[in-house]
């Protein structure tokens, strides 16, 4: 069975077009994926935007509870709420990771864990107070960070760097 010149010109014609129909097939996927990303990536920075604020008072707020003689319970409820946003800043960090590939998100992960450890453990030790006074440095350290960045996407590498840096002297 010999195949004609014609012939073979009509086979490598539809094996083109096919060829087109695929490559655009998986554009279009591409794109609509892409979409799909970029959407999801606004939603994490919007749901990151409120625990980013509140953690950007944790130094200025323990200390004037401290030096107004609060309570350990009341020390420990806002060492609960600082908790609560490092816990939602860790899972939305791990989540720009994984969307974005970006090591920062990486860092900043870390970085929430370590505080999200601190502020567990000191909560349920005796001493509060006594270990807030003695890492109220480092704290505030940390808010000047925040107020600085303002928003997780403005965080930069180096950034992250720098906090994951201070929450690994947080001692407890």
């Amino acid at each position: 069975m010999k195949i004609s010149m014609k012939q073979m010109i009509i086979i490598i014609a539809i094996a083109i077009i096919l060829l087109i129909i695929c490559l655009g097939a998986n554009i279009y996927r591409w794109k609509i994926e892409e979409e799909r990303r970029k959407t999801l990536i606004n939603y994490v920075y919007a749901l990151s935007n409120i625990p980013f604020g509140e953690i950007s008072d944790i130094g200025s707020t323990i200390k004037y509870l401290i030096d107004h003689n609060a309570t350990d319970e009341i020390l420990r409820y806002q060492i609960s709420i600082y908790f609560h946003n490092t816990r939602i800043l860790s899972y939305s960090s791990a989540m720009l990771q994984i969307l974005t590939g970006d090591e920062k998100y990486r860092l900043f992960l870390l970085a929430m864990n370590n505080l999200k450890s601190f502020l567990i453990t000191v909560k349920n030790k005796p001493n509060i107070r006594e270990i807030l006074r003695d890492n109220l440095d480092i704290l505030s350290r940390i808010e000047e960070m925040f107020e600085s960045i303002s928003r997780i996407g403005n965080l930069t590498f180096d950034e992250a760097e720098k906090i994951f840096e201070l929450s690994g002297k947080l001692k407890y």
